[in-house]
């Protein structure tokens, strides 16, 4: 049985792949793709952060669904309470 994903864990994989402090990180990633993370996608977030530190950024995608929803005219703007993300955990969390 493989062990929880956790956060020294992540943060060790991305220095692996050459992230160092300072630098900006742009996460496009499936959260299913990673197996069981402690902590789910702040722990995700946190892991990535931790290993640009300090003074790294880290930017996730957060696109979200225009189309017409129920009980939702197609006029009305982004929500952050309602408004459904196409790019799942991450992205919501």
């Amino acid at each position: 049985m493989a062990e929880n994903i956790k956060i020294e864990d992540i943060a060790a994989a991305f220095r692996h792949v050459g992230a160092v402090s300072g630098d900006l990180v742009l996460y496009h990633g499936s959260m299913k793709s990673m197996g069981l993370v402690e902590g789910g996608p702040q722990t995700v977030a946190n892991g990535i952060l931790e290993s640009v530190s300090p003074g790294g950024t880290i930017a996730i995608p957060t696109l979200w669904y225009t189309g017409k929803l129920p009980g939702r005219s197609r006029e009305e703007d982004f929500s952050i309470d309602s408004s459904p993300s196409w790019n799942g955990a991450m992205a919501e969390a």
